[in-house]
């Protein structure tokens, strides 16, 4: 190691020693990282003399020289050069060079405080993808952090159901799920019989077949974006990282080869092919303009019952949620976009129904905002990479994070992740309507903060529905503009769901039944008189 370095590194250290000798580790506990063998950091306690000078430290360190080969010696304090510090006696620090076995000897020279080997550190963990550089998105959630903790596990499954994925991408194709109730199977038949023939790596549910790579349509580059943001191969020097590195991209394309559109049916067979085939996460980048039909609300509930967390984007029309579909369905974890600045992007959908924030770029509107994009992965007969913005790309960031989170302990539920995710995050006043000038608080996605936050989590053994007990009355919706519908169905518990009229109309019936009783009232009492 450098002796430069090791300045540095001991300068580090000697920032941070605010607790006492016996909270360090005397066995030197290092990590992954691992060590520099052969030396070790000595923490020595210092008394300043009346002239000034540290003599026991220097002492101490006079003893150990006789003994050991002083890689690093701490400057001389000088009296009224220390910094104020939570500490009667600021300790120093000294780097030799020896044995394990001479620790023992090491520890009990007199003023010598504690012993620990010279640990590796680094600043967070930053992949060698070669485009990191250009993913602004992944220090604004703290993912580096985040990554010294969990890199994702294969065992977890995201479902992106877009328009489809290049399943052959250098960045993606490591990570892609493959159905192996299909491989080597018969060429044309349904092996597994779960109504998709030769789903090997996943199922177009438009074509109706087993082959989930993109057509040459206006959205062909959208889910090969969508996936490589939640899951491209991370540390494998190509390209860019996903938020996990690790997790299995189940591929769903829901979207026709041609045409900007696709069918709800198509993409909601979508989803119920996610859940019957084992995926943990759903990423759904897409939505319209209209409150959910009871078609949608059955295949997200049943997505909810089955204990898969569906991560759905909230829509670019700077509207409010609520009212698209799914964004507005009660229960998905609907996610908005805000651009490197922690500001709402000009064009994310906003209000009740938004459960998070993550970056998703930005666009220059009027005199607020700023153009921003995501980069990502991209087909490879279309350049392999490319940028994109859009509360699309805030949901996958986030369905990323969400793996990262259940990679921590397989047993978490969806509900728990939810939980996870929101109580993690950081909160911020954001600008929802810029014609309004409307501030509202909300969470904005940390994911080494959710990381944390889940290695002491003890998952749930659920008895209510999104934190109501079955059974309990709800209180009707007072505001008009918020929907009506409730869920109250969570894990199969056997809770059902129902709609509960507003307070207004519930009103407006006893003035009804009022007007028609009153004259029934006054002739029975001039019947009486």
């Amino acid at each position: 190691m450098p002796f430069v370095l090791r300045l540095v590194f001991v300068s580090l250290l000697s920032t941070s020693l605010v607790q006492s000798a016996s909270a360090h580790s005397e066995s030197g506990e290092c990590g992954t990282l691992g060590y520099t063998e052969g030396e070790y950091l000595i923490r020595f306690k210092v008394e300043v003399d009346s002239q000034g000078k540290s003599a026991k430290a220097l002492n101490s360190i006079s003893k150990l020289s006789q003994n050991f080969k002083l890689i690093h010696q701490p400057p001389i304090k000088q009296k009224g050069s220390l910094k104020t510090s939570n500490l009667v006696d600021p300790p120093s620090l000294a780097l030799v060079e020896a044995n394990e076995s001479s620790i023992t000897q090491i520890k009990k020279t007199d003023g010598v405080l504690s012993v620990q080997r010279n640990c590796l550190v680094q600043l967070g963990k930053i992949p060698n993808d070669p485009q990191i550089v250009s993913q602004w998105a992944i220090g604004n959630m703290n993912l580096p952090k985040a990554w010294e903790l969990t890199t994702g596990s294969e065992e977890v499954i995201i479902a992106v159901i877009d328009s489809g994925i290049d399943i052959d991408h250098e960045d993606l194709h490591q990570n892609i799920w493959i159905n192996q109730n299909e491989v080597g199977g018969i060429d044309g038949f349904d092996d597994d019989n779960n109504g998709c023939i030769d789903d090997i790596y996943g199922c177009d549910t438009a074509e109706n077949d087993g082959d989930p790579r993109p057509g040459q349509g206006s959205n062909a580059a959208h889910g090969t974006h969508v996936a490589g943001i939640a899951a491209a191969r991370g540390n494998n020097g190509k390209g860019i990282s996903g938020a996990t590195w690790n997790s299995k991209i189940m591929a769903i394309k829901g979207f026709p080869d041609f045409g900007q559109y696709a069918r709800i049916s198509d993409l909601l067979d979508g989803v119920y092919y996610a859940v019957n085939n084992g995926a943990h996460i759903i990423n759904a980048s897409w939505g319209s303009g209209y409150q959910p039909g009871q078609a949608e609300i059955d295949a997200f509930q049943y997505a909810l019952d089955n204990n898969v967390l569906p991560i759905v984007a909230a829509g670019n029309e700077a509207l409010v949620a609520q009212f698209t579909t799914p964004a507005g369905i009660p229960g998905v974890f609907t996610v908005g976009s805000i651009n490197s600045s922690d500001e709402l992007s000009q064009f994310s959908n906003y209000g009740l129904a938004v459960d998070i924030l993550a970056p998703g770029g930005d666009s220059a509107y009027g005199s607020y905002g700023r153009e921003e994009f995501i980069l990502s992965t991209y087909p490879e007969d279309i350049g392999g990479y490319g940028l994109l913005k859009g509360t699309s790309m805030a949901a996958p960031f986030v369905a990323g994070v969400a793996a990262l989170v259940k990679s921590i302990n397989m047993d978490l539920s969806a509900r728990d992740i939810m939980q996870i995710l929101v109580e993690s995050a950081t909160l911020k006043t954001v600008i929802e309507n810029n014609l309004t000038r409307t501030e509202k608080v909300y969470p904005i996605i940390d994911a080494e903060k959710a990381v944390l936050l889940a290695r002491s989590w003890s998952p749930t053994q659920d008895t209510s529905c999104y934190g109501i007990t079955c059974g309990q009355s709800l209180p009707p919706a007072s505001d008009p503009n918020i929907s009506d519908i409730y869920y109250r169905n969570q894990k199969g518990s056997g809770c059902s769901m129902q709609a509960m009229r507003p307070t207004a109309d519930a009103s407006f019936n006893w003035l009804v039944y009022f007007f028609l009783l009153m004259p029934l009232g006054t002739l029975t009492l001039f019947r009486k008189k």
